[in-house]
């Protein structure tokens, strides 16, 4: 395994291509994260870690999967992450490298296309809440209802 230089992140980037995942993009555009693979030249197999994620791509079967997997990097702030496969092929090698420290969770993505925000709406609700209004997390409930709403 090795580490992939910011200069190199294009080597990496077409194991990522049918990803839209904003911390991704920003790794491979050198902006933060820190990324690795099995080889620089054509790799099969890469991890990109940026705050407390770290996401799989390509084949699994790499000599080097289970240490892509197993791994954090140098210096991280926790003794844990959330390590994400970006193809299901991917779970049985987390499972095995973590067995009976890993457990599943769900997370639900929001929507990133630059029009899904408007700049004065979210300026003018960027205050309290007033009335009966509350702030809560963004649960399965909340993300069941937005799915409604398409």
């Amino acid at each position: 395994m090795i580490q992939v230089p910011k200069d190199k992140m294009h080597c990496i980037a077409p194991l990522f291509s049918a990803s839209d995942h904003t911390l991704i993009r920003s790794c491979l555009e050198g902006c933060m994260g820190d990324a690795w693979a099995d080889r620089l030249e054509a790799p099969t197999a890469a991890k990109i870690c940026t705050t407390d994620f770290c996401f799989l791509s390509g084949n699994p079967d790499s000599p080097v999967a289970e240490e892509l997997a197993a791994v954090l990097p140098d210096g991280y702030s926790h003794p844990w992450c959330y390590i994400i496969p970006l193809q299901t092929i991917w779970e049985p090698v987390i499972e095995h490298v973590h067995t009976g420290k890993q457990f599943p969770v769900q997370r639900y993505s929001l929507y990133k296309e630059a029009t899904a925000f408007h700049l004065d709406t979210l300026q003018r609700q960027a205050v309290p809440p007033q009335g009966n209004y509350r702030i809560s997390p963004f649960d399965l409930s909340t993300y069941l209802t937005s799915q409604k709403e398409e």
